[in-house]
């Protein structure tokens, strides 16, 4: 799927990310509608479904645009120091708003699973490869 951030105009995007997150922090995602962000966003239901056809696709977008920078691989630690820095970040994320948008992307995959395989993919995948890479660090260092 291309990259929305590098077609759709960045005031856009960001008007519709906003959109996702706001109605979020009220409703789950199966109450979510393709309506209630276009009209949020002040943007016509067509730019959402050109990049994002279903609503799963574009909370997985917004988490992406919006969770994802934080989760990011600490530098400069310790094997150990990268770790911890990590799972304390999703934990922290999980508590957060995002942990009940992300249980509410699991559940609407259920009948999607090409989203599943694409939160996998881009957010499960990732996250376990640098996890193994640190511990292999932190193994080949003897710590």
């Amino acid at each position: 799927m291309n990259r929305p951030r590098q077609h759709v105009a960045s005031d856009n995007l960001d008007a519709i990310m906003d959109a996702v997150y706001a109605v979020l922090q009220k409703k789950s995602v199966r109450d979510l509608t393709m309506e209630e962000i276009a009209r949020r966003a002040r943007v016509g239901k067509p730019t959402l479904y050109k990049w994002w056809p279903t609503k799963a696709k574009l909370v997985l977008a917004m988490l992406s645009e919006r969770m994802a920078p934080n989760l990011e691989k600490p530098t400069g630690r310790t094997a150990q120091g990268s770790l911890r820095f990590r799972v304390r970040r999703l934990i922290d994320a999980f508590n957060g708003p995002f942990g009940k948008i992300v249980a509410g992307l699991i559940a609407e995959g259920q009948s999607e699973p090409a989203v599943l395989q694409e939160f996998f993919d881009r957010w499960v995948r990732p996250r376990r490869n640098a996890t193994i890479a640190d511990l292999q660090r932190g193994k080949n260092a003897g710590s």
